[in-house]
C-alpha cells in the first residue's frame, strides 16, 4: 500500500481538507463488459483508450491497452434539496457522430423528465487525455447541480491491494499510485471537489444522504479504492450549460495535471478536429467500402468495424491486438479468477490473425505485417509454439497450448506473401512443433477441451501446406515434403477421427465438436464444464466450428459429411431471432449469463446448467463464408451480424437467445466490442463482394479441392465435355448424354453431373439418368470431367430440361401453433411424402387467412407475397424419400385473429392436412 513517504506530493490546496474516513473502501470491481463505445486517437503519442457503458464512461486504459487505470467516470444531477439522480438511471443513447472517426456521443435523459446530459468523447492526439464536451440542460427551467464522480484504479491495481491516493490540487482533482497519476480538470473550473473512499466517504454516499455536497475530503494518508467528486460550474439553464472536462494521465499526479491542463488550453474544438482528422486520414487510406454493403446499417457497422479493429492494437507493443477492451462477468468482479485483471485485454494468436485478416482485406496490410512481426518476435516460444495467450509484451499468461494458434501465424505469413529467410525460420519452428505434437490439441478454440477437433486439425493441415510452400521458396525440399506428407495423412484421417456414424442426432455421419481418443463412434464421456453435464457422450456434442474445414480449403463445401452435419448443427444449436439466425457454440455450453441474467462465474454445480452460453454473431459470418464457398448468397448473414450490433455499431461476443432475459438477437453483457467479430464482419463483407471466401488459403484449396489454383502450379485439368443432350424425359427423371472431354495432364476418370449448380450424379461413362425431379419443373444441367487425381475441369454448356406433368404428388402437411403471445406466434409444420417416389426440391405453399405476416423461419427458405407463403427446401435436405418427413417452422406476427391455414401444396399438388 502506498504511503506519503513513497511519493512526491504537490503543494496542498489552499483550504485545509479533512482526511477521508473509511479507508480503504469497498473492494473494487470493474464495469460490465457490454460497452457502447470504444475510442482512441489514431496517433501513437496518445496512449490512452476510453470505453463507454450504461450512459457513462467506463474503463480507461493507460499507458497501454493491457492496463485499465479507471473503473468509471459518472455524472450525478441534484436540485440540492429533493432529488439526486445518476446518469446510469436515465434513458440512454450512444452513437457515432462521425462515420469516419471514433467520436462517440452519449445522450442521457432523466426518466423524471427534469434534465438531459449530452457528452461527446475524444482523446487528445498529442497527449494522454480523454476529453469530454459536456452539455447539461434543465428541461424544467429550474437550475440544477451537476457532479462528476470519478473512480480511478490506476495501473490495473489489484482488488485486495488498491493503492490509489487522491486530493485536490487547486481547482482540479489528482490521484496517483506508485507508477501512474491522473488528473480531472474542467473549463470552467470545478466549484467544489472532494476525494473519499468507495462506499463510505465517496460523493454518491454524500449526495444521496441529503441531495447536497457536504464533504470536502482528501485521501492522501492511506491508499485504497478512492472516488473523486467534483461539482461542475453549470446549472442547466440557458447560458450555463456547457463544460469541457479533461482526464489526463502521466507518471505521477503533477505530470497528469500538466497533461490535462495542456489539453484544456488547446480547447475541445481544436483537439476534436485533430482527433477527427487522424481518423479521416486513416479511413481514406483504406479501400473504399465493398459494394456488398447494401443497407445504411451495414455501412455504419463496417465503418465502425475497421476503426475499432485498428483501435485494438497497442501503441507501445505494435502488432499486439487484444481480444477486447473488457472484463466480462466474473472476470471483472471475482479477483480469484484474475487479480490484477487480465482476461480479454490479453493477446491470443488466433484473435490477432483474425483481426489482421480483417484489416488486410480492408486495405491495411501494414497492420497485418505488424501483427505477424509481433507474433514471431514477441509471442513465439523457443520450441516454436505459441502461448494460449500473452501480455502485451509477449509474456505467456495462460499456459495451455492450442494447436490452431500455432498454425494461424503460418497461414498469416503465407497470406502476406512473407517467404524471406527470417520468416522461414519462424515458420519452420512452428511447423515442426505441429508435426511433433499434432494433430491432437490440449485445447481447441473454445479453450476448455482437448482431443481431436475438426476445426483445429483443419488449421494444422492448412498451416503445414502453407509452411511447405514457404519451405520450397527457401530451397528446403526435405521440409517441404515432410510437411505435405503429414498434411495429406491428416487430411485423409480427419473424418475418421471426428465424424461419427452412430451418433444420436442423425442416421447419417456428422462431425463432432471433439473426440477424446480419435474414435468418434465410441461413447466416450467428458465434463463439458461451466455448469454443463460432467458425463456428456462425445457423440452428442456438436459445434458449428466444423465449417473451418471448408473455410481453410481442407474439405469441399459439398462434401457429404459437411452437408449431413449442417442440419444437425442447425437443429441442435441454431436459433432464429428477429435479427437473423445465430448459433450456440456447442451443446450444453454454459459460458454466458445465468438463466436469470446474473453474471457467469466459476463454481456452479456440474449438471445444473445454471449458466447458459448464448448465441454468437461470429457464427453468422462463418456460415456466410461457407455459403459463398458453396456458391450461395450470403447477404443475409452480413445483415444478421449488422443487426446484432449496438446502436453505435459495436459487435459483441454473444446475443440473447430465447431463454432471455434480453430480447433475442440483441447484445448480452458479454465482451463488447469483440475484435474477432469485427474482423469477421469486415472479412465477410469483402468475401461477398469477391464471390468467395477471401480467408481460404488458395494453396490449400488447390491441393485438396483443385480450386483456386491460379498462381499455384499444378497439373492441367481436363477440358469441358460436350453440351448434354436430354432424352426419355418423364415427370421425375431425364436421361443425359454428352461427348467426352479432352484429357489434361492425367487421364479422365469420370464425370460429375450438376443440376442447377448442385452435383447430383457421378459416373464413369458418357450418360446418366437423373431421377427425383418434380413434375412441370424446368432444370439446368451441366457436366464436368474429373481426372485420376480428382482434378475437375470446366463445366459443359448448360442444357435446359422441363419435366412432364405426371401425376399429382402425394403428401401430408401438419400445422401447429407452438406459442402465441397476442401479437406474434411461432408455428411448426411437418411435411410427409406419402407417395411412391421421392420428392425432389420440395416447395411448400399455403395462404394466411387472417392477414398474418411472416417474420423469419428455419429449415427452409421462406418468403411471402400477399397472403401466399412459400417454403423452399434447403440444399442440404432438398430430397424427401418415400415415407420420410421434414420439420420446418417460422415466426409470424398478426393483429386480431390468428386462424390456421387450411390448404397446403407441395410442388403444386394439394396435400392432405
Amino acid at each position: 500500500m502506498l504511503t506519503t513517504t513513497l511519493v512526491a506530493l504537490p503543494a496542498a490546496p489552499a483550504q485545509a481538507l479533512d482526511n477521508a474516513p473509511g479507508a480503504p473502501g469497498t473492494n473494487p470491481t470493474w464495469a460490465p463488459a457490454n460497452k457502447t463505445g470504444f475510442g482512441t486517437s489514431k496517433t501513437t503519442d496518445s496512449k490512452v483508450w476510453f470505453t463507454l457503458q450504461d450512459g457513462g464512461m467506463s474503463e480507461v486504459y493507460y499507458p497501454d491497452l493491457g492496463t485499465p487505470s479507471v473503473r468509471d467516470l459518472r455524472f450525478v444531477v441534484s436540485d440540492g434539496s429533493s432529488f439526486t439522480e445518476r446518469d446510469s438511471d436515465s434513458t440512454q443513447s450512444t452513437k457515432l457522430v462521425d462515420p469516419k472517426a471514433l467520436i462517440f456521443q452519449q445522450t442521457d435523459t432523466a426518466k423524471s423528465g427534469k434534465w438531459r446530459l449530452t457528452k461527446t468523447y475524444v482523446t487528445d492526439p498529442a497527449r494522454p487525455t480523454v476529453l469530454m464536451d459536456v452539455k447539461f440542460e434543465s428541461l424544467t427551467g429550474q437550475p440544477y447541480q451537476l457532479y462528476a464522480l470519478y473512480n480511478p484504479r490506476l495501473g490495473n491495481s489489484g482488488a485486495y491491494g488498491s493503492d490509489d491516493i487522491g486530493w485536490t490540487s487547486g481547482d482540479a482533482l489528482v490521484a496517483q499510485d506508485n507508477t501512474i497519476g491522473s488528473a480531472l480538470a474542467a473549463s470552467p473550473a470545478f466549484t467544489a471537489t472532494s476525494t473519499g473512499y468507495q462506499g463510505t466517504s465517496d460523493g454518491w454516499s454524500d449526495l444521496r444522504s441529503d441531495n447536497k455536497m457536504d464533504w470536502q475530503y482528501e485521501a492522501r494518508q492511506r491508499g485504497g479504492n478512492i472516488v473523486q467528486t467534483a461539482r461542475l460550474a453549470v446549472t442547466g439553464v440557458s447560458g450555463s450549460q456547457s463544460s469541457t472536462v479533461a482526464l489526463g494521465f502521466g507518471g505521477n499526479a503533477d505530470a497528469a495535471l500538466s497533461t490535462a491542463r495542456s489539453t484544456l488550453s488547446a480547447g475541445y474544438a481544436a483537439v476534436s478536429a485533430a482527433y477527427a482528422s487522424g481518423w479521416h486520414d486513416y479511413v481514406s487510406s483504406l479501400k473504399p467500402p465493398p459494394p456488398s454493403l447494401v443497407t445504411q446499417r451495414e455501412k455504419d457497422v463496417y465503418n465502425a468495424s475497421v476503426m475499432i479493429l485498428a483501435s485494438h492494437e497497442d501503441k507501445t507493443n505494435r502488432g499486439a491486438f487484444v481480444a477486447s477492451p473488457t472484463m466480462p462477468w466474473a472476470w471483472g468482479t471475482n479477483p480469484n479468477l484474475e487479480n490484477p485483471s487480465g482476461a480479454y485485454h490479453l493477446v491470443w494468436a488466433r484473435d490477432v490473425s483474425g483481426k489482421a485478416g480483417g484489416l488486410l482485406t480492408a486495405g491495411d496490410p501494414a497492420a497485418a505485417e505488424r501483427a505477424l512481426n509481433y507474433l514471431f518476435t514477441k509471442q513465439q516460444k523457443s520450441d516454436g509454439s505459441f502461448p494460449q495467450n500473452s501480455t502485451l509484451d509477449g509474456r505467456e499468461h495462460w499456459t495451455n497450448t492450442q494447436m490452431d494458434e500455432v498454425a494461424a501465424p503460418i497461414i498469416l505469413a503465407w497470406t502476406l506473401g512473407k517467404k524471406d529467410a527470417d520468416t522461414w525460420s519462424h515458420v519452420r519452428a512452428a511447423a515442426d512443433y505441429i508435426i511433433g505434437n499434432g494433430p491432437i490439441t490440449k485445447q481447441e478454440r473454445w479453450e476448455n477441451q482437448g482431443g481431436y477437433s475438426p476445426a483445429t486439425i483443419a488449421a494444422e493441415i492448412a498451416g503445414l501446406v502453407c509452411a511447405a510452400d514457404i519451405a520450397k521458396a527457401n530451397g528446403d525440399t526435405a521440409k517441404q515434403q515432410a510437411y505435405l506428407a503429414k498434411a495429406d495423412d491428416w487430411q485423409s484421417h480427419l473424418k475418421g477421427w471426428t465424424v461419427t456414424t452412430n451418433g444420436p442426432y442423425s442416421s447419417k455421419p456428422y462431425f463432432l465438436r471433439i473426440t477424446k481418443n480419435g474414435d468418434p463412434n465410441n461413447g466416450t464421456t467428458y465434463d463439458v464444464g461451466d455448469s454443463g453435464p460432467n458425463n456428456a457422450d462425445q457423440r452428442a456434442v456438436v459445434d458449428p466450428s466444423f465449417l473451418e474445414t471448408v473455410r481453410l480449403g481442407v474439405l469441399a463445401p459439398d462434401d457429404p459429411d459437411i452437408l449431413n452435419t449442417i442440419p444437425v448443427v442447425d437443429q441442435q444449436l441454431g436459433e432464429n431471432t428477429p435479427n437473423g439466425q445465430f448459433w450456440h457454440r456447442y451443446n450444453w455450453d454454459g459460458y454466458g449469463e445465468q438463466r436469470n441474467g446474473g453474471e457467469w462465474n466459476f463454481g456452479f454445480q456440474p449438471n445444473s446448467q445454471t449458466t447458459v452460453g448464448r448465441l454468437w454473431p461470429l457464427f453468422a459470418g462463418e456460415r456466410g463464408e461457407y455459403e459463398l464457398a458453396a456458391g450461395k448468397n450470403a447477404d443475409a448473414r452480413l445483415a444478421a451480424m449488422a443487426a446484432a450490433s449496438t446502436e453505435a455499431g459495436l459487435l459483441g461476443e454473444q446475443v440473447w437467445d430465447h431463454v432471455g432475459p434480453g430480447a433475442a438477437g440483441t447484445p448480452t453483457y458479454s465482451a463488447t466490442p469483440l475484435g474477432w467479430a469485427h474482423g469477421q464482419f469486415v472479412r465477410l463483407a469483402w468475401s461477398i463482394a469477391a464471390g468467395r471466401s477471401l480467408s481460404t488459403p488458395s494453396i490449400v484449396a488447390c491441393r485438396y479441392l483443385h480450386t483456386q489454383c491460379d498462381g499455384n502450379p499444378q497439373d492441367t485439368p481436363p477440358g469441358a465435355p460436350g453440351k448434354p443432350v436430354a432424352s426419355d424425359i418423364t415427370s421425375n427423371s431425364v436421361k443425359l448424354t454428352w461427348t467426352a472431354a479432352t484429357a489434361g495432364t492425367n487421364s479422365i476418370a469420370g464425370y460429375d453431373v450438376y443440376r442447377d449448380g448442385d452435383k447430383v450424379a457421378s459416373v464413369t461413362g458418357l450418360s446418366a439418368t437423373i431421377t427425383g425431379l418434380s413434375p412441370k419443373t424446368t432444370y439446368s444441367f451441366t457436366v464436368k470431367a474429373k481426372d485420376s487425381t480428382g482434378l475437375t475441369g470446366p463445366a459443359s454448356p448448360a442444357t435446359s430440361v422441363t419435366t412432364t406433368a405426371g401425376s399429382s404428388t402425394s403428401c401430408k402437411v401438419t400445422y401447429s401453433v407452438q406459442s402465441d403471445w397476442g401479437t406474434g406466434f411461432t408455428a411448426g409444420l411437418t411435411i410427409t411424402n406419402t407417395g411412391t417416389s421421392p420428392l425432389s426440391n420440395w416447395k411448400l405453399g399455403f395462404s394466411f387467412a387472417g392477414g398474418q405476416q411472416l417474420s423469419n423461419g428455419w429449415a427452409a427458405s421462406w418468403s411471402q407475397s400477399g397472403a401466399q407463403v412459400t417454403a423452399t427446401a434447403p440444399s442440404y435436405s432438398s430430397d424427401l424419400a418415400v415415407g420420410a418427413s421434414v420439420e420446418i417452422g417460422f415466426i409470424g406476427s398478426y393483429s386480431g385473429a390468428n386462424p390456421n391455414p387450411t390448404t397446403f401444396t407441395v410442388n403444386g399438388a394439394t396435400c392432405n392436412s
